[in-house]
């Protein structure tokens, strides 16, 4: 056999020879074995060292380039790559949305409670500028210790133990063009199904094995799903490749009522890259979710909605006959909304009713709805899901069918073009949702519909009714609450600087 003396070789063995160190000097620094500071280090609830020298972290980033985003077997343990993105607070300013999405990307890998773990990641721009983060433990979960715990990772080895452990994120922000890598020495990787990488059968193998991880995920582009183990596995037979498809359909309905997307339309805003992460919070009993920025915590007793496609994407042949179940789906659907809700016309005890903007979206796309109906009374004995089965007295359902009433009027873009429009605008003063709606709503028909908001006892303010004043819309020639057929020709637009 000829030996292979070439400079690539020489390099290549070299480049081997070194990691293997690496991984021994870290791997025995995850052991104990090291000296005094790893184990100060290790005694704070979360801790992370810097440790690799620059040559090492150099020669971590060669072997990164070789790698697409996802999760590796390497022979120093498991390696996430993933790519940068935007941070939550930025798309929140950009999108006008009352909660903020997150950016914390699902590495699949488990930190066991009190284990001496390392984290090994590449000397980037973002790393030097503190932009890659740990976080530890699934959102909320009382099992990984309730809040995340979020730490900075350094270039080179950071050696961590985390007292409840948890399921692990990493968050990295910049432009999309650049990412992190991170190996792992010391960590569990979890059951977990993504979307486009992972076969249903595939999963239900890596489900059926023996471990100790506690959690399960699933993953697509717009969606982390985590839930406990035994959830999983109770409804392990289920169609995953459907359920998260169904998720990121139902992101992209939900999206396209604010006029965001793929930027295929005219003037429509850009789709955030970042994600909505759902899960189960065994300590909520009562109720359906609770929706914070990042995530959508729902009540146990909905993971079957969750977790099954037929009742989660109900089409009309999948239909139950029980009201009730209709109404579970139909609160998801809700719920799921709440990061898409936009501020300047949530507030003012709005917050419910335009969450029914995008509930109903997804109810017409799954179970579509022909031609327009014959005003508020007809619309509440035959209107979608909840609404249906809502008491009719009150305040929020009168609300979500006033607004709703106003797309059976104006026609599909009606809601589009308003929420577009409330994302865009630059007030000079600021204004309540309850001005924002009776003036947008205005704008785009290019007619007033002060008289129409008044048959629910809503009033603009005197400043409010001041633009209106200035802008002189024409009357509507036919009343938005008793439209039938059809649809008004579509008013002039004008401008809403004041």
């Amino acid at each position: 056999m000829t030996r292979d003396n070439s400079p690539k070789h020489r390099r290549r063995t070299a480049t081997s020879r070194r990691t293997a160190f690496i991984a021994g000097t870290v791997l025995a620094a995850v052991m104990g074995t090291t000296a005094a500071t790893t184990a100060e280090a290790v005694a704070a609830p979360v801790t992370a060292q810097d440790g690799d020298s620059a040559g090492a972290a150099t020669e971590q980033r060669r072997g990164a380039r070789q790698l697409k985003p996802g999760v590796f077997h390497t022979p120093m343990g498991l390696t996430a790559k993933l790519s940068a993105k935007p941070s939550p607070a930025a798309e929140q300013q950009r999108l006008k949305s009352t909660l903020q999405l997150s950016n914390a990307q699902s590495t699949g890998l488990y930190l066991p409670p009190q284990k001496r773990s390392a984290v090994i990641i590449d000397d980037t721009p973002e790393s030097r500028a503190g932009k890659v983060k740990l976080h530890i433990g699934v959102p909320g979960a009382k099992e990984d210790g309730g809040e995340q715990r979020v730490i900075t990772l350094k270039p080179g080895s950071n050696i961590l133990r985390d007292r409840p452990g948890g399921m692990l994120y990493l968050s990295v922000e910049g432009d999309a063009s650049a990412s992190a890598t991170l190996e792992t020495i010391g960590m569990a990787e979890a059951p977990r199904f993504v979307l486009g990488e992972t076969s249903n059968k595939e999963f239900r193998e890596l489900l059926d094995r023996p471990t100790n991880v506690p959690w399960v995920e699933y993953v697509s582009e717009r969606t982390v799903l985590t839930v406990d183990r035994a959830t999983a596995l109770k409804y392990r037979d289920q169609d995953q490749k459907r359920l998260m498809e169904s998720y990121d359909t139902i992101a992209r309905v939900q999206d396209a009522v604010n006029n965001v997307g793929d930027g295929k339309k005219t003037r429509q805003t850009a789709t955030s890259p970042l994600v909505q992460h759902i899960t189960l919070d065994s300590r909520k009993t009562e109720g359906v979710a609770r929706a914070t920025d990042g995530r959508v915590a729902f009540n146990p007793a909905y993971a079957d909605v969750l977790l099954s496609p037929g009742k989660l994407a109900q089409r009309p042949h999948a239909i139950s006959s029980s009201l009730v179940h209709d109404k579970r789906t139909w609160d998801v659907w809700k719920e799921l909304g709440r990061h898409r809700q936009l501020a300047p016309l949530g507030g003012d005890g709005f917050g419910e009713a335009t969450a029914s903007l995008y509930a109903t979206a997804v109810e017409r796309h799954f179970r579509p709805v022909g031609g327009f109906t014959a005003g508020i009374t007809s619309r509440l004995s035959q209107t979608l899901a909840k609404l249906r089965e809502a008491d009719p007295s009150s305040a929020d359902v009168q609300r979500a069918v006033m607004l709703d009433q106003l797309r059976l009027a104006y026609g599909p873009d009606f809601w589009p073009k308003v929420n577009d429009l409330a994302i865009k605008d630059k007030p000079k003063h600021p204004r309540g949702s309850q001005d924002n709606l009776i003036l947008m709503t205005s704008v785009v028909t290019g007619e007033d519909l002060r008289d129409f908001f008044a048959k629910s006892k809503m009033f603009p303010s005197k400043d409010a009714a001041k633009v209106l004043d200035k802008l002189d819309l024409r009357t509507p020639k036919h009343d938005p609450s008793a439209f039938e057929n059809g649809r008004p020709k579509e008013g002039r637009v004008v401008g809403l600087s004041e």
